[in-house]
Order: structure tokens, then sequence, then C-alpha cells
């Protein structure tokens, strides 16, 4: 006699009980108590994260990917210094300092428990600012000799660090520009700097400059360019009024 049975699940013991009937009509009963035992697989964990690297600060989605026996408990240790107790299956965390960091997950469930350790997983780098230039040429067009008009532009900062600025003149005509700031910060979330500049020139001609930005962002030195057309006033207009005044009168 063989008997098979399929698809028993659950953890409690299982009794298991043959009942033979003879062709003479006697029965013979054999029951063995808490004979099988059934338990859930053990889980199988893993996990992934929405970015590796990044400049501070960071924040990354964890997303678990488990195979095996189903999970009640999840434990992160991030490797900041900070672990959280979670019962989802994803988690988001802010890194702050710059590091590289191992990212540790433990799991448990009915059927045993599991690690997973990523040495080095995550990379943060420190804070730096971006510049931003609304425009790389200033066009002054026509000024008179012995005037001046000014433009200006804008410098913005959308980095995660503060933004330091130092603006310096050259070319031949650079004397004939003024800037009006040439030192300056502008710090992480604040409104852009606006720079003017004079042209105020002493002789004709065509002239230029250009203005070189120096900043702590990628990308140094930036550079604006500035052109304007001096041109002389027009000649004074010749009063005839003194020979009006002597024409004898009749």
């Amino acid at each position: 006699l063989r008997v098979r049975s399929r698809g028993i699940r659950g953890k409690a013991p299982i009794s298991l009980g043959v009942t033979v009937t003879t062709e003479s009509g006697e029965v013979y009963t054999k029951t063995k108590e808490k004979f099988i035992t059934v338990s859930e697989r053990p889980p199988v964990i893993n996990f992934v994260a929405s970015v590796l690297s990044g400049e501070a600060p960071l924040l990354i989605k964890f997303t678990v990917v488990s195979s095996g026996g189903p999970v009640t408990g999840y434990s992160w240790n991030f490797g900041d210094n900070e672990n959280v107790n979670s019962t989802e299956t994803t988690i988001d965390h802010t890194y702050r300092s710059a590091g590289t960091y191992t990212v540790v997950l433990k799991v448990s469930g009915p059927g045993g428990s599991d690690t997973k350790t990523k040495e080095g997983f995550i990379t943060v780098t420190e804070p730096k600012p971006a510049i931003t230039v609304s425009t790389n040429n200033l066009s002054f067009g026509r000024v008179e000799v012995d005037e001046n008009k000014t433009l200006a532009f804008s410098v913005g900062n959308s980095g995660k660090a503060d933004l330091a600025v130092n603006i310096g003149r050259s070319g031949s005509n650079s004397s004939e520009f003024a800037v009006g700031s040439t030192a300056f910060t502008v710090k992480v979330g604040q409104p852009t700097q606006t720079v003017s500049v004079m042209f105020s020139p002493v002789t004709s001609g065509s002239k230029s400059a250009v203005l070189v930005l120096n900043h702590n962002a990628a990308g140094s030195p930036i550079q604006v360019s500035l052109s304007g057309n001096a041109v002389l006033p027009p000649p004074p207009v010749e009063s005839n009024i003194g020979a009006f005044l002597a024409f004898p009168l009749l």
C-alpha cells in the first residue's frame, strides 16, 4: 500500500492515519501522530538602489528584491550610524555627509532569516556650486565720448554649495568699462546676483574688452565679452544772432 500527499503547507506537525479494509470486512487502522512536519522556506534577500553616487545631501530609494520564503521584517543599516526597522519593501534614506557607505539588510520570516551586505555600495561626494550666467556678451552700441551707458547681466547658483565669484577685466580698452561688483558670493537658494557694467569712452572708435569671471564651480573661468562704438558728439551749432542784432534798423 502506497499513500501520497501533495501540497501540504503549514508549520504545525501533521498526523497521518491509514485505514485498510480487507476482503473479509476486517478493518485495520494505523495512525502516526505528528508524523510529518512542513516548514516555510527560508527567505533569500537582495536589494537595489535608485542611485549609487552623487553630491550630499543625496536622497536614495532602496528596494528589496526577495525570493524564497515570506519576510515579515526588514532591518536596515545604511552605514552612516542610522539603522531603521521596517515592514515595507521600499525605503528612502538621505546621506548628508561625503563618504563611502556599506549597506546591510537583515530580514526575518517564518522560515528563518537572511542577511545581505554590500560593501562600499554608496559613494557621496562633497556638495559643489554650479554657475549660471545670463549672457556671454554685452553690446553697448553707439555711445558719445565723455558720456556713459550701463548694461547688466546676472550670475546664478544652481548647485548645492555657495558660489564665490571674482571678476577681472582684460583688453586694451578695459579701462573704459567699469564693473559695479567685482567680488561676491551667491549662496544656495539665493536669487541671482546682478552685475552692472558701465561703458564710458574717452576717445572715439570701436571699443572692446573681456570680463573674466573666476569662480569655485566647474568650468572656471567664464568670459563675458564687452563691445561698444564710441562716437564724437556733434559739433555745436553756430548762432548768427550777433549779425542779426548788428543789422541797422530802418
